[in-house]
């Protein structure tokens, strides 16, 4: 009866190993599998995002160097102020302007419609004093309240992004008039992203097909 028990024992013990033996494997194979399954997802999926980043760089190429080639200019019309300020660069800007008026046209930064301003202003080299007062009428322009007196702050300007430190034109108006503004980083930015370099990090690259509150 002993033995018989023993027998049984062993034998249970063996089948017992056996199918941990067997569930060891399967285990191992399936997490194999799934492994397999992970590392073709991920493949697939960067597949698809190499593709949709170049989809998108293609389908946005034209749009972004017209966007670069605005920003090279400030182009905008005046009509009330008196002005005569020649900038040659925010470290070398020499004049003034006053009184209320109104301005239509693009400058750096994506601006671009109508505000209203009013205010005076006095540059000397990189210095300032300023009282101004600005808002949007139509379109996009930053809005802006200074008054303030001394050397420009280029770091907190560039931050603020109303205006370019490194700007050369010209502001001059007799109650009508014209501020035009080159900007030779932007024209910098231009040139590079025709060969694909957004070194400003300023280019469009997602397409939104549907509202992002849908």
């Amino acid at each position: 009866m002993l033995s018989t028990i023993k027998k049984f024992a062993v034998c249970a013990i063996f089948a017992a190993a056996l199918f941990s033996a067997g569930s060891l494997s399967a285990a191992q194979e399936n997490d194999s599998e799934a492994k397999q399954a992970d590392a073709e997802y991920y493949n697939r999926a960067a597949d698809e995002s190499c593709w949709k980043k170049f989809s998108n760089g293609v389908i946005w190429y034209l749009p972004n160097r017209l966007s670069d080639l605005l920003d090279i200019f400030t182009v905008e019309l005046k009509a009330g102020e008196v002005a005569l300020d020649l900038k040659l660069t925010r470290y070398a800007t020499f004049g003034g302007a006053v009184g209320r008026q109104y301005s239509f046209g693009w400058s750096i930064y994506d601006q671009r419609g109508v505000y209203w301003q009013r205010g005076w202003s006095v540059d000397f080299l990189n210095y300032r004093a300023e009282d101004i007062y600005r808002k949007t009428v139509f379109g996009y322009y930053k809005p802006l309240f200074k008054n303030t007196s001394g050397e420009v702050d280029i770091a907190g300007m560039c931050k603020e992004k109303s205006a370019d430190p490194w700007a050369i034109g010209i502001n001059a108006s007799l109650l009508l008039g014209a501020n035009i503004e080159i900007h030779p980083v932007e024209l910098a930015d231009f040139i590079a992203g025709i060969l694909c370099v957004d070194f400003k990090d300023d280019d469009r690259r997602e397409i939104h097909w549907f509202s992002d509150d849908l």
